[in-house]
């Protein structure tokens, strides 16, 4: 079924943040996931206003703008899946771990040490477009890890978005591509290039080997993973 591309991004935009949108309560998750790079240059764009506008302070509230604008979703998902994908238990028992609410030390110090990585990157950088493009990367790292891995749960709205497959989902990171190479230049677009592959085939073979597939926790934690990751990079440019 063809759906308007205006729905689908309304779609995107609501599943990955606190933006809600009145559109009759239809939810196109194979629609929606083509436009989860875009969802993630508009919350860049955002990152960077906070940026060029707050000063001093800018590295505290860019850290909370992420957290705020995606509801904490996907911090709670790294912190669930460290607990869960560090315990050396069985497959089932990781799946567990992480479906419960409660947070364990490995989880807390995979959030401090996400918030102290992002924390040096934001200090540091003085550009604007890396602002923009690394969260649009950090979100398409979803969509690379739903085409590649089984979902583990068998109900939920991951289930739905992992059925989509193709091609076509690859093109949305073009733009964020686009920007990173014109402002950045060709050494640095093919060094954050690099770092992202290297990322998303880390986390590939982890969930891979650890329990076989994905879940909406593990899903949170490669956004989280990637972002930091590349913010980083661009520091060490």
């Amino acid at each position: 079924m063809s759906v308007d591309p205006k729905t689908a991004f309304c779609n995107a935009l609501s599943f990955l943040t606190v933006i809600r949108f009145r559109n009759g309560g239809e939810f196109y998750p194979k629609a929606a996931l083509y436009w989860f790079a875009p969802v993630g240059l508009l919350i860049g764009a955002g990152l960077a206003l906070i940026h060029t506008m707050s000063g001093a302070v800018s590295p505290f509230l860019m850290i909370a703008y992420l957290a705020i604008i995606t509801g904490f979703l996907h911090l709670d998902g790294l912190a669930d899946t460290f607990d869960g994908l560090f315990s050396n238990k069985s497959r089932r028992e990781k799946l567990r771990i992480m479906r419960d609410s409660r947070i364990g030390a490995i989880g807390a110090a995979a959030l401090i040490l996400s918030f102290l990585g992002k924390y040096h990157a934001f200090k540091q950088l003085a550009g604007f477009w890396p602002f923009v493009a690394i969260p649009s990367l950090s979100r398409f790292s979803m969509v690379f890890l739903f085409t590649v891995l089984p979902y583990l749960r068998k109900t939920g709205l991951g289930k739905e978005f992992s059925c989509e497959r193709g091609g076509r989902l690859f093109i949305q990171i073009a733009p964020a591509e686009i920007i990173i190479l014109f402002a950045l230049g060709i050494q640095s677009w093919f060094l954050i290039n690099s770092v992202f592959a290297a990322v998303l085939l880390f986390i590939f073979l982890w969930y891979k080997r650890s329990v076989g597939g994905i879940t909406g926790d593990t899903l949170g934690a490669a956004c989280e993973i990637t972002e930091t990751a590349l913010f980083l990079t661009c520091v060490w440019l």
